[in-house]
């Protein structure tokens, strides 16, 4: 039995505990440490890293807002589009899933997803009926969200 094994057979719980999280302590000290020495160079080197790094982080965040911004422009053009021509109507469903799935990985508040689930059931219900008129009523009314949240993306990214 090594000396180790010996020790921590004697030692209360407690105390093994305490060894341990006194010995992960100096672990992260010595690497304080070892920060601490490194030369002008290298921490000049690390500070331009880190610069680097956020303005790639940076860049990265303002081409998915333009991206997110196109295409919540383009899901409201296309239901626009839509919302003229009565015969185009069962082509707004997947435009308007599109901006549920968009709202879906922007982390969207559940109140706000719920509305445009309740719009889509409403305008399957209205195709069911043949109800020319409430369909074009919720293709607007998403279309007029959608435009709400283009225009956001796009303040977001500061090119309004």
């Amino acid at each position: 039995m090594s000396a180790n094994e010996t020790l921590t057979l004697c030692l209360p719980v407690a105390e093994v505990r305490a060894a341990l999280e006194a010995h992960d302590q100096h672990k992260v000290l010595e690497q304080a440490l070892r920060d601490a020495n490194l030369s002008d160079e290298e921490l000049e080197r690390r500070r331009k890293e880190k610069i680097e790094l956020e303005n790639e982080a940076r860049d990265y965040a303002k081409g998915a807002s333009k991206r997110r911004a196109e295409l919540l422009g383009g899901i409201t053009a296309a239901l626009r589009d839509i919302t003229s021509d009565p015969t185009r109507f069962h082509e707004a469903r997947p435009f308007m899933t599109a901006l549920l799935f968009e709202m879906k990985s922007n982390n969207e508040e559940g109140d706000r997803i719920d509305f445009v689930v309740r719009q889509i059931d409403e305008l399957e219900s209205a195709y069911r009926r043949n109800d020319i008129a409430r369909m074009r009523e919720v293709i607007e009314c998403v279309a007029e969200y959608a435009e709400y949240r283009a225009g956001n993306a796009k303040r977001a990214r500061g090119t309004v």
